[in-house]
């Protein structure tokens, strides 16, 4: 057997896994970037929906202080008032943001909360 050989395919191994570990973490950070600014328009639009600002179902099924844990996160999420299996971002915010009615015809509740971390669920399992 010829060392050179087995080198040469131990260095082409580590290399694809090298490139392969790269292009998973470029693509994490894509997915938590665009998780982030989905929840901040989320935060955004879908304030001043039924009239208050903050939208309390808003606050109730997507704001969780205490959602440190996955396993909080999914509890929280089963809890929220909108039943339905589609996705769910859980915002954990500690601090009250300061929410105000933005437009011409307050349709829109904003605010710029300090978002400690981002869940994203589905079907009831959050990562």
């Amino acid at each position: 057997v010829n060392p050179s050989v087995n080198d040469s395919h131990s260095s082409k191994e580590k290399s694809s896994r090298s490139t392969l570990k790269m292009r998973n973490l470029s693509k994490s950070l894509r997915m938590k970037r665009s998780t982030f600014f989905g929840a901040v328009l989320l935060l955004y639009c879908l304030g001043n929906v039924q009239g208050a600002c903050p939208n309390n179902k808003f606050l109730h099924d997507n704001v969780c202080p205490d959602c440190d844990t996955q396993t909080e996160a999914e509890i929280f999420t089963r809890n929220r008032r909108s039943r339905s299996n589609r996705d769910n971002l859980v915002l954990v915010i500690k601090e009250d943001p300061i929410y105000h009615p933005e437009g011409n015809n307050y349709f829109v509740c904003a605010a710029e909360p300090v978002v400690q971390l981002i869940w994203h669920c589905e079907h009831g399992s959050c990562r």
